[in-house]
């Protein structure tokens, strides 16, 4: 059948804020760290991919804010914060994307000054931010002196303003938000890790995991066009013969259950790793995260072509499908960034 089954008990889950409390029940969001963590969440990324991108999304941005504050905030920030993000009440986002600096962070214009007070002034603007719109707090990366720092702002804070962005093709329910930052005050308490140093170690660590959802829900996506296409292929006859029996249908199949398993295994390897805690974990994850990418958009490309017309009805589900592998070639590092990286760690 073409509904996929919701192996995690969602499948009555009608609105999306009933699925986010129903993984905060769960204890989704307090999974990583666990034995065999790393595995679960890729089984949930990758069916909440071919279901919702914009929840899997979400999910993936309260994951690497939960991160932020468990691993770089201060014991204050971590008691005032992190159960209220576990358990889902609370919301995080993280604001890096500015208008110029996209996969280029060094690039951000963003910036924090202290004051004789000893206080922080944040300035700046960021776009495109996931969950933005709703999000109680939010990660911000911002230049400080020489360096880059990262610091948690309240979203209610004065002198935040948050917009939606204009309307996208894909991840359409992800709250997504243009961010404005006009001399909001921060203290050291607010501060994530240590100063200036950002773009060596924090911001790539909540990278990883951003890329590892994304990639997990990539391969959700080329799954599920790997069913839609078969059951198409399966009861559309061409000449008294169902495609699925024709030799060049039969060979595009071929190729969009190649591009499915290997997405999938690339996605498997990088959770084993990841629950291991091997050393090269980060760069099969970006290689995984290229590789799962890349594999949606082939795969929604090849079942689109296979189903003619139905493809570009606006809002049909492998239209929609095809906009959501577009987005996830270009979230968390486009594919030429991550060339660049991997050619990097490769050499």
């Amino acid at each position: 059948k073409a509904s996929m089954p919701w192996h995690f008990g969602w499948s009555d889950c009608v609105r999306q804020d009933e699925a986010w409390t129903r993984l905060a029940c769960e204890g989704v969001f307090s999974t990583r760290g666990k034995p065999g963590a790393e595995e679960k969440l890729a089984q949930i990324h990758r069916e909440l991919g071919g279901r919702d991108s914009s929840l899997r999304a979400c999910l993936t941005v309260q994951e690497m804010a939960i991160a932020a504050v468990d691993r770089l905030g201060s014991e204050r920030l971590r008691h005032e914060w992190l159960p209220s993000l576990l358990n889902g009440s609370l919301v995080g986002a993280l604001a890096f994307s500015e208008e110029g600096a996209g996969s280029d962070l060094s690039a951000i214009q963003s910036r924090v000054q202290a004051t004789d007070s000893g206080h922080y002034l944040l300035e700046g603007k960021k776009f495109w931010i996931t969950q933005g719109l709703w999000a109680d707090a939010m990660v911000v990366l911002a230049r400080e002196g020489s360096g880059h720092s990262l610091w948690w702002v309240r979203a209610n804070a004065p002198g935040v303003t948050r917009q939606p962005t204009p309307a996208l093709r894909a991840q359409q329910h992800a709250a997504t938000a243009n961010i404005h930052f006009a001399a909001v005050t921060l203290t050291e308490n607010d501060r994530l890790g240590e100063a200036g140093t950002a773009l060596t170690w924090g911001s790539q660590m909540l990278l990883d995991i951003g890329r590892f959802g994304v990639g997990a829900g990539a391969a959700g996506i080329a799954e599920r066009a790997e069913v839609l296409a078969l059951d198409w292929c399966r009861e559309r006859t061409h000449s008294g013969q169902k495609l699925s029996d024709l030799p060049l249908v039969k060979r595009q199949l071929l190729d969009l259950q190649l591009e499915v398993r290997t997405a999938r295994l690339f996605i498997e390897e990088a959770a084993r790793l990841r629950d291991q805690g091997a050393a090269d974990a980060a760069t099969f994850t970006a290689a995984a995260k290229y590789r799962a990418a890349l594999a949606a958009e082939r795969t929604t490309q090849i079942a689109a072509q296979l189903m003619g017309a139905r493809a570009l009805i606006e809002g049909s589900e492998i239209s929609k499908l095809e906009a959501e592998a577009r987005a996830s070639r270009i979230i968390e590092g486009t594919p030429e960034s991550l060339e660049l990286l991997l050619g990097g760690e490769l050499s």
